[in-house]
């Protein structure tokens, strides 16, 4: 993207170190399994979620369950 006086880019691609790449990867798998559990699970109660419109979403899912591969509340949350 050609950045000017009116736009600017909002990101960058940027490479990790070919050392980290390996961890980086299998932590991204680790978290798209953790992801799709939890979906699985919660699948059944998407009506819950329409009734609660407090606060981000986040917290009700946190609120309904818990981690399925615990890992830290941040990986589980995002």
């Amino acid at each position: 993207m050609r950045a000017s006086h009116e736009q600017q880019p909002l990101s960058y691609d940027v490479r990790l170190p070919d050392e980290v790449q390996a961890n980086a990867l299998r932590l991204l798998d680790k978290s798209r399994a953790v992801v799709n559990t939890l979906l699985a699970r919660l699948w059944g109660r998407l009506d819950e979620f329409r009734g609660q419109c407090s606060g981000p979403a986040y917290k009700q899912v946190v609120a309904m369950t818990e981690s399925p591969d615990p890992h830290g509340d941040r990986q589980f949350r995002a």
